[in-house]
């Protein structure tokens, strides 16, 4: 899939930041222009989250998504690979899959019954007589494929970008820490319990900055809902000598070293239990460091729009709807191989618990960033910006290079 180029030189926004003292313009989240231009120069280029392998098992198995605003199809085939198209009709441009997930054989259109088989190949037209003989060769005419499709050790990432780097070199080093989520136990992960939806009056990059490097605000906005799953007690105090903050290639991770923090605001004897158990095989199979970074409290972002609480497991995307809305898709995130010391299954146990616990997560969001973005007319003043951190204490990668 070829991406045009547009014409004209690209644009300078570097007028809306200065790093070194700390600020960018508000308007980075309200004007439509940015707004186009992340959706070409981002979402059009950069490999986006599309699915887990554990949502389609199954050859046939679909789900329905979107990279950027363009809504997207992704199949399991019938070798088990994957392969993921533009949800739309190759005839006059319908959407042909209206489901969010399901097993099909085919995909139909319903506006003049064109029929791609689950491969994206065109397979059958209705009143195929019209046409006449060789004016529509079927071969030329199958979904329009994502440019390149990967994954890694259960995620599923595309991009519609031919010229873009590969996977592996798109999560560089990050993938020392998404192993600390993704590879800390033998079986892989999977997602259990469906999907949660909302959709959120505020921009796209609000949730993906609040979870890379926004752990100011858990203290005060999350104090009523940590009081309430933990027995009216707080947050504990801050440990600035061992609160760290990872960045690769846009991707980071702000995180403690305590190893509970998240793990006990799920307010589960038998989750913490399980961890503690299993903590020496960590350290053992990931070293020191990410053994005792999975379940502190942290949060973090793959660049552009995912994020996930390793500790509380949950995983979610930031889809752009505009530079004035967003629609948040969380998921629960757990071990395949998942059970107690008693031999009792956690993974239910662990889905019923993220559903209030996420709840009360989002409705701050909510309250948030519908404030940031509820007073347009502020965005017009050059002298109103929005603060961000400047600091030089980032995370070593030295301790990457040792794997503690």
């Amino acid at each position: 899939m070829a991406i045009e180029n547009l014409s004209g030189p690209r644009p300078d926004y570097s007028r809306y930041m200065d790093i070194e003292k700390g600020w960018v313009d508000r308007r980075i989240f309200a004007d439509q222009a940015i707004y186009e231009q992340e959706l070409y120069q981002i979402f059009a280029r950069c490999w986006l989250f599309l699915a887990h392998d554990s949502q389609i098992p199954k050859p046939g198995d679909f789900i329905t998504t979107h990279m950027g605003e363009d809504s997207v199809i992704v199949v399991r085939q019938k070798d088990n690979s994957v392969k993921a198209f533009l949800n739309s009709c190759t005839h006059r441009g319908n959407k042909i899959c209206y489901a969010d997930a399901g097993n099909s054989r085919r995909f139909v259109c319903n506006y003049h019954g064109w029929s791609f088989d689950n491969a994206g190949e065109l397979k059958g037209m209705h009143e195929e007589y019209c046409y006449e003989e060789g004016d529509i060769n079927k071969e030329d005419w199958g979904l329009k494929q994502v440019a390149q499709i990967d994954s890694y050790k259960g995620l599923i990432f595309a991009t519609f970008d031919e010229s873009a780097p590969t996977l592996e070199a798109f999560l560089g080093d990050f993938r020392w820490y998404l192993d600390a989520l993704l590879d800390n136990e033998e079986g892989g992960t999977e997602f259990v319990g469906g999907t949660i939806k909302s959709v959120i009056g505020a921009n796209w990059k609000f949730g993906v900055e609040n979870f890379v490097g926004d752990a100011y605000h858990a203290g005060w906005t999350h104090d009523s809902g940590c009081r309430a799953m933990n027995n009216g007690e707080p947050f504990p105090p801050v440990d600035m000598q061992n609160s760290f903050h990872a960045s690769v290639n846009g991707h980071g991770w702000e995180f403690g070293m305590e190893g509970v923090g998240d793990i006990f605001l799920l307010g589960r004897p038998r989750v913490m239990e399980y961890y503690n158990r299993i903590r020496p095989a960590m350290e053992k199979r990931l070293g020191e460091v990410r053994s005792k970074i999975f379940g502190s409290v942290a949060s973090a972002s793959i660049f552009p729009n995912a994020s996930f609480l390793p500790g509380i497991h949950t995983f979610r995307t930031w889809n752009p709807k505009g530079p004035y809305e967003l629609e948040l898709k969380t998921w629960v995130i757990v071990k395949s191989d998942y059970w107690d010391s008693k031999g009792k299954p956690l993974k239910t146990l662990i889905a019923s618990d993220i559903r209030p616990v996420d709840g009360i997560i989002t409705r701050h969001l909510l309250s948030i960033d519908n404030h940031k973005t509820g007073h347009r007319t502020e965005f017009l003043f050059t002298d109103v910006n929005y603060r961000i951190p400047v600091s030089d204490s980032l995370f070593s990668k030295r301790a990457m290079k040792k794997g503690k």
